[in-house]
């Protein structure tokens, strides 16, 4: 995995969370494979970026569930 701060991932998954509040953005995460980097999230030594990689999955497992 290349090498990002983290702050840059804590700032990028409080977006991704933000866009999650529409539905086309979620189906945009799910098309171009975002549950892929969100699950490799849930190993990080950060807990406040497992917590919104996981809040994350939670919003996006409603629209998976109904494709």
């Amino acid at each position: 995995m290349p090498f990002y701060s983290r702050d840059s991932l804590r700032i990028s998954l409080e977006i991704l969370c933000n866009l999650c509040i529409h539905v086309h953005n979620k189906n945009l995460i799910l098309r171009y494979h975002g549950i892929d980097a969100l699950v490799s999230l849930q190993c990080d030594d950060d807990g406040h970026i497992r917590d919104l990689s996981f809040q994350i999955l939670g919003m996006l497992m409603y629209i998976y569930v109904c494709i």
